[in-house]
């Protein structure tokens, strides 16, 4: 990856690569138009690096979206996105999957 630190030693290693990563899962349901067309469901991952207050508001921390395209699994394609994006360690992860999902 070009410009992109790889060492955690580097300077602003971690203002890229955080080491809590907030990732939030959805679909999106989208109807298609045409006879015989059947619906389909995208599936949408955000990812921050938590949040901060900007006046009254709640904004994300380095958000990023990965939208799931093709047949595979979502989470083998966002694992991927992971590990280009925030330098992820798959060795490391730890999940909470909240009682109304």
């Amino acid at each position: 990856m070009l410009g992109m630190p790889n060492n955690p030693q580097e300077e602003g290693y971690y203002q890229r690569y955080g080491r809590v990563l907030f990732v939030e899962a959805d679909g999106l349901f989208v109807s298609r138009q045409g006879k015989g067309k059947r619906a389909k469901e995208d599936k949408i991952l955000t990812v921050h690096e938590g949040w901060k207050r900007n006046g009254s508001r709640i904004e994300f921390v380095n958000q990023r979206h990965y939208v799931h395209e093709g047949k595979g699994e979502v989470w083998e394609g966002f694992e991927e996105f992971l590990i280009n994006e925030y330098a992820y360690d798959p060795c490391r992860a730890i999940g909470s999957i909240p009682r109304g999902a």
